[in-house]
């Protein structure tokens, strides 16, 4: 990735989301700016970890502050 394109990455929330198919799970809730040509646009998103063996594997989603909203 390249440098200078974020910047005051957060770790929010980690939450421990128990066992999947034998495996741990974690859920993340993280914020970052997003350094653009204009203005810092706010980042907020959620991803949740799965360990698999030695590795873990990944999916996020992350949307603009301003449109973030927690169920």
């Amino acid at each position: 990735m390249p440098q200078g394109l974020w910047q005051s990455f957060k770790l929010v929330k980690k939450t421990p989301a128990g066992e999947q198919a034998g495996q741990e799970v974690v859920d993340i809730e993280y914020r970052y700016d997003l350094i653009t040509s204009g203005p810092i646009v706010g980042r907020h998103g959620f991803a949740r970890i799965v360990h698999v063996g030695g590795s873990a594997v990944a999916l996020g989603a992350t949307t603009s502050d301003t449109r973030f909203k927690v169920a």
